[in-house]
């Protein structure tokens, strides 16, 4: 169990909030680069209980600002997207993408007046298909993480993202992707597998009873690594890696060779959006599928328009208790993705958990390992008025999620260690402009 106070530090995210200020020192995804059209209408982010909007100047520049007009509060999700900015269509006033009021043309005394105007904004990078942006102090500006699945190339990243957006609170989220028993109940089929008809029989899902073999605080988040029987003599090591502020790795049983980044991105305190992608090691992406078939992740369907999926807490997500339920699959619903969602959007009756009356077991120690040391980021910044050592953590090293057979009584730790990061030299340090890697930076 949680008390009512450690779970409020953990759950509320706005700003001034203790997670909420943590979270900020942090860069963070903001929306798909696909979804920003030069010179098109801007889009609506909600982001850490802000309403900005992300855009891309006619010349493909890229912004993060406030949602409203410093005149009158107009909403500029409506503004003219033009060379050099946005122009609020209310009265003309126009903003740079650092928020600067470049332009006031409805009055004699704009000019005097523009530079006291701004509006807020944000630090943009453009890297891997996603606009991120960093929402913190200036001065402590960190380098930016070029993640494991950023090096690929073409060859072995899928290129791709599942984007849903999900009711919830985004820690409910996280604890599902950190919870390494409920892979063999949520995600099962009733022949023995998981995830309906798309996962081969593995250990991941065979012993329901795994246990945890390897729980570490890191400088980057926490390694998650759940040991399995996997039949024969042998066991199975399963190593999941949380990396802050909100980010999960995860590695999938073989055959397939695929690991996946999964983040859940706080909205707000009651909404969450799911970010997912895969890359593939060693064989590259075309070679995987031809031996295998197509294993990209189960994309729900979509509200059109929207990343609101179809199938949700309003319709039970589609869940089928007739012959599906009662022949092929654990949960009677079709998608993983929507199985998580279930269990994760409405807990104990709200969509912001109370955990004061939770009955943890042994299988709970990562979640319990990861709030711990989302508290304790929260503490340290209170403390010391930065998270240096962590953002740095973040961006200086390649961290990854392993899947491996282990022999008995092999040092785990060790075998976790040696397989899950690998050092990157940084081409600057702590709060400078931030450097800009290319598509040849590769995986060390």
């Amino acid at each position: 169990m949680l008390k009512a106070p450690m779970n409020e530090r953990l759950v509320r995210v706005e700003r001034g909030t203790p997670m909420g200020e943590a979270f900020r020192r942090f860069w963070l995804p903001v929306c798909q680069l696909k979804d920003l059209h030069p010179g098109g209408a801007p889009l609506e982010v909600r982001l850490l209980g802000e309403d900005l909007l992300a855009f891309r100047g006619p010349e493909g520049d890229a912004g993060v600002v406030d949602r409203f007009c410093a005149h009158r509060g107009a909403d500029l999700r409506y503004a003219r997207n033009e060379v050099g900015g946005l122009r609020c269509i209310f009265h003309g006033w126009k903003y740079a993408g650092d928020g600067r009021c470049v332009e006031i043309p409805n009055v004699p005394e704009g000019d005097r007046i523009c530079p006291r105007v701004k509006i807020r904004s944000y630090p943009v990078e453009s890297k891997g298909g996603l606009l991120w942006c960093y929402m913190g102090p200036p001065e402590q500006l960190p380098p930016f993480p070029v993640l494991a699945w950023m090096s690929k190339g073409e060859a072995h990243w899928s290129g791709t993202f599942v984007q849903v957006e999900s009711e919830g609170n985004y820690l409910q989220h996280i604890e599902g992707l950190c919870d390494g028993s409920h892979v063999g109940f949520l995600h099962a089929n009733l022949q023995g597998g998981g995830g309906g008809s798309r996962f081969v029989q593995s250990a991941a899902f065979s012993d329901r009873t795994p246990q945890w073999a390897y729980l570490e605080d890191t400088s980057y988040g926490a390694a998650l690594a759940m040991e399995r029987d996997a039949g024969a003599g042998k066991r199975n090591l399963r190593l999941n890696q949380f990396l802050l502020p909100f980010s999960v790795e995860v590695p999938t049983p073989p055959p397939y060779a695929v690991s996946s980044w999964q983040t859940n991105i706080p909205m707000d305190d009651e909404r969450t959006m799911f970010l997912y992608t895969s890359w593939y090691d060693p064989e590259p992406v075309e070679e995987l599928r031809a031996r295998v078939g197509d294993r990209s992740y189960e994309i729900p369907a979509l509200q059109p328009g929207s990343y609101k999926p179809v199938l949700n807490r309003s319709n039970a997500y589609g869940q089928d208790r007739g012959e599906f339920m009662q022949r092929q699959s654990f949960s009677g619903m079709r998608n993983l993705r929507l199985e998580d969602m279930a269990v994760a959007e409405y807990v104990r009756g709200g969509l912001v958990a109370d955990r004061s009356a939770e009955t943890l077991v042994s299988s709970d120690l990562a979640i319990v390992k990861v709030r711990a040391r989302l508290l304790a980021l929260a503490d340290k910044l209170e403390q010391q008025g930065h998270l240096r050592e962590e953002t740095m953590a973040v961006a200086s090293h390649r961290i990854v999620p392993a899947e491996m057979d282990i022999e008995p009584g092999e040092d785990v730790a060790q075998r976790c260690r040696s397989a899950g990061v690998s050092k990157v030299e940084l081409d600057r340090e702590f709060a400078v402009a931030p450097a800009r890697l290319d598509s040849t930076d590769r995986f060390v």
